[in-house]
C-alpha cells in the first residue's frame, strides 16, 4: 500500500508486467488473486500500459484525496490505472468509488494543493471513513445519509476526528523535531 513515488514503483513492479512475462501458466504454480491499493499516485503510463495493467491486475484501486494536485500529474498522454476511490480531506467520512465525470467536477473543479498530498491528510480521510462506517454499522442506520446522520446525532464522531487531527499534529511535530536535531 504505497504512497506517491513508492506507489509508482509498486505499480510498475506488479506481477505480470515484467518485460519477459509469459501468459502461459506454470505447471506447479498456484494462481492467486492480486489486489493493488495505492495512495496519491500520479499517472504512470500511456493508454496501452493502463489497459494492460487493468487486464493483468483487475482488482487495483487508487485512493485519491479530493484536491490532491499530485494525482493530476503529469498532464498529457499519461493515464491512471485501477479504480479511483475519492475521499475527502477533512475526515468527514465522505467516499466516492469510481466517481463519474460530474461527481469529480462537483467535488473539486481544480487540483489545488500539494499540502493535500500529505500522508497525514490521507490518513485523516481514511480514519473518517472508518469511523463513519463503524457508527452506521453500530446504529443500524446504514441506509440513511451517513454524513448528515453522523454529524447530527453523534458528537463523539467529531471528537474522534479532532483526536486524529491532534495525533497528526503530534506526528508532524515529532518529525520536525527529529529533522532539527
Amino acid at each position: 500500500t504505497p504512497h506517491s513515488p513508492n506507489a509508482t514503483r509498486r505499480l510498475l513492479s506488479s506481477p505480470g508486467l515484467e518485460p519477459n512475462h509469459s501468459s502461459a501458466p506454470h505447471k506447479f504454480v498456484k494462481k492467486c488473486k492480486v489486489y493493488m491499493y495505492n495512495f496519491g499516485s500520479p499517472r504512470v503510463g500511456n493508454g496501452s500500459f493502463a489497459q494492460l495493467f487493468n487486464k493483468v491486475v483487475p482488482c487495483s484501486y487508487r485512493v485519491v484525496v479530493d484536491g490532491d494536485i499530485v494525482t493530476g500529474l503529469p498532464p498529457s498522454k499519461y493515464r491512471h490505472v485501477g479504480t479511483q476511490i475519492l475521499i475527502d480531506s477533512v475526515g468527514a467520512g465522505s467516499i466516492i468509488i469510481d466517481p463519474s465525470f460530474v461527481e469529480r467536477w462537483l467535488r473539486t473543479t481544480m487540483k489545488s494543493s500539494v499540502a493535500v498530498h500529505s500522508l497525514l491528510v490521507y490518513r485523516k480521510g481514511l480514519i473518517g471513513i472508518k469511523l463513519a462506517a463503524e457508527f452506521l454499522r453500530s446504529s443500524g442506520k446504514a441506509h440513511l445519509d451517513p454524513l448528515r446522520l453522523v454529524l447530527t446525532s453523534n458528537k463523539d464522531f467529531v471528537k474522534q476526528v479532532d483526536a486524529v487531527e491532534d495525533e497528526n499534529m503530534s506526528i508532524t511535530e515529532r518529525r520536525t523535531a527529529s529533522i532539527n536535531v
